[in-house]
């Protein structure tokens, strides 16, 4: 008999959770819990359910409930939105986030397809994000290439915009496609529950004061984000070693290689004001960083606004291409597999159905004719009936998701088709009313170290 071989099915795939959320399949594991996705019954709607693993560990329970609940705190398009908790009937708390179809930067970085401007799209998009989570006196403490979604612009578009709209500045002309996520060992300054002493988070992206144990605030979260913007320009951590011990020595006692030393063959394309941007939020005194994330995004949006204009003098001739040039072999017939999340391992060759991996959105099985339009290449879901009421099959049609070098041009070519950035005022730019600041949010965490004592 096989059935011996074969893994055993998960007990929530196919179940109805609290009478509405039926559970298609697992996308994958986290350190504290599993990922689901999942499909509202009665909105007819995708969502991605977390469920914690079983454990009798009460500060890992609230440590769970925590992430729920400060993710929830905070609203802002470049943060993954959580919209609902409960717990299971097996005692096992969960909660529900949107469903995000795309790629993480630690896919993008594979690809060696980005380039400075684009990062600093990226960069300035995630420090947004962190400004609105840093005012919820939140710090994400685990900030990695990971953690950084990057979605499909074009389905980010409407919710962005609406957004945006009731910002100052212009920015409803900006291309929103990132989003922050996993909020799992994240900490509220106004609670103890991870206390002074206590290591968290990535060795390869944790800051000096997180690797002893010493008290964190936002200037965590730009150490974090240095080591980020540092790989994405370079391919390279800024620290490597063989054990987790050596790279965090390494963060408290060595300095980074500058990215264009560390890349020759590409300094020419990384612009000097965005090296020592990224030198800077690596800076081993956090009092020496930036005073807060919105000083980093403005900082970010100068050198985008630099390198978009030096995009536009220097730009050829658009030259026109044809959708599918003749004979060239069209991508929707590679047999390719690129998973959502990175823990959901592809299919292997020969493997059934049953047993393999969840297929990528718009890739069919093999014996899937060549010839198919691009609008026959979607995902058509299980037929859903909630609780069996329903006497007519529901069948979600969903676009495909392109791999990640796709989305990259996507998202690319979506940014050269919007205007320029707005510039940052110019009274913003004045080094007495940097200097004013940058004294405030020093007094502002001073006050707050004192308060967090008592």
């Amino acid at each position: 008999m096989t059935g011996s071989a074969e893994e055993p099915q998960d007990p929530l795939i196919g179940t109805l959770i609290d009478r509405r959320y039926r559970v298609l399949k697992r996308l994958g594991d986290g350190g504290m819990g599993i990922v689901y996705k999942v499909e509202h019954t009665y909105l007819n709607k995708l969502f991605a359910l977390k469920v914690m693993r079983p454990t009798k560990d009460e500060v890992d329970r609230k440590r769970f409930e925590q992430e729920a609940r400060l993710a929830s705190s905070i609203r802002h398009p470049n943060v993954v939105e959580i919209s609902d908790f409960g717990v299971l009937p097996t005692d096992q708390p969960y909660f529900v986030m949107e469903f995000l179809r795309g790629h993480t930067v630690g896919d993008a970085i594979l690809e060696e397809q980005l380039d400075a401007l684009l990062v600093c799209h990226i960069a300035l998009q995630m420090a947004s994000g962190l400004q609105a989570v840093h005012k919820q006196n939140i710090v994400h403490r685990d900030l990695k290439p990971d953690n950084i979604f990057l979605v499909d612009p074009d389905e980010h578009a409407a919710a962005a915009d609406a957004d945006a709209a009731g910002r100052a500045g212009g920015e409803a002309a900006e291309v929103s496609f990132v989003k922050i996520m996993d909020f799992g060992i994240a900490k509220s300054t106004d609670n103890k529950l991870t206390g002074t002493g206590m290591t968290v988070g990535t060795p390869e992206y944790m800051s000096p004061e997180q690797a002893t144990g010493d008290r964190v605030d936002w200037r965590t979260d730009q150490y974090s984000m240095g080591c980020i913007l540092y790989e994405m320009l370079t391919g390279f951590l800024p620290f490597e070693g063989r054990s987790a011990f050596e790279i965090m020595n390494k963060h408290l006692t060595e300095r980074p290689v500058p990215p264009r030393q560390r890349r020759p063959d590409r300094a020419a394309e990384i612009p000097e004001g965005l090296e020592q941007i990224v030198l800077r939020l690596l800076l081993k005194d956090r009092n020496s960083r930036f005073p807060n994330m919105r000083a980093v995004e403005q900082a970010l949006r100068e050198q985008a606004t630099i390198l978009e204009r030096h995009r536009v003098a220097t730009a050829p001739s658009p030259i026109p291409v044809a959708a599918n040039p003749p004979g060239a072999a069209p991508r929707r017939d590679e047999p390719r597999t690129v998973p959502m999340i990175k823990a959901v391992r592809p299919p292997k060759a020969g493997a059934s159905e049953s047993a393999s991996a969840p297929v990528e959105p718009g890739r069919g099985p093999p014996s899937e004719p060549p010839d198919l339009s691009d609008e026959a290449r979607t995902l058509k879901e299980v037929p859903v009936v909630p609780g069996g009421e329903s006497h007519h099959d529901k069948t979600r049609v969903l676009p495909a998701v392109p791999p990640a070098r796709d989305l990259i041009k996507k998202i690319n070519d979506k940014m050269r088709s919007r205007p320029s950035l707005p510039e940052v005022a110019s009274w913003q730019r004045l080094a007495v009313v940097r200097w004013v600041l940058q004294q405030w949010y020093r007094l502002r965490a001073f006050v707050l170290a004192l308060l967090a004592k008592k």
